[in-house]
């Protein structure tokens, strides 16, 4: 299932953009440093085919570094993408 996460790699822009081709149900997207520690979740509902969702990320709160980037359809896992914070 092709999905689009972007940017990776986070500077002054501040919003993560989500997109897929297939509907997902009760869908969030959540941000964890590489121990483990969730740093981020956003609930975003229902994604309907090639909808666009954007997403506001703090980075002020974030320091330097990679993170992993999950996106969840109810319980499961469907996308994992590193994205690094500068």
């Amino acid at each position: 299932m092709p999905i689009n996460i972007y940017p990776t790699i986070i500077d002054k822009i501040n919003w993560l953009f989500v997109q897929t081709n297939k509907k997902l149900d009760n869908t969030s997207i959540s941000l964890f440093s590489l121990t483990g520690r969730k740093m981020y979740e956003q609930k975003t509902g229902i994604l309907h085919p090639g909808q666009m969702v954007s997403f506001p990320l703090d980075t002020d709160s974030l320091t330097p570094g990679t993170y992993l980037l999950q996106l969840l359809s109810g319980n499961e896992i469907i996308y994992k993408k590193k994205i690094s914070v500068q």
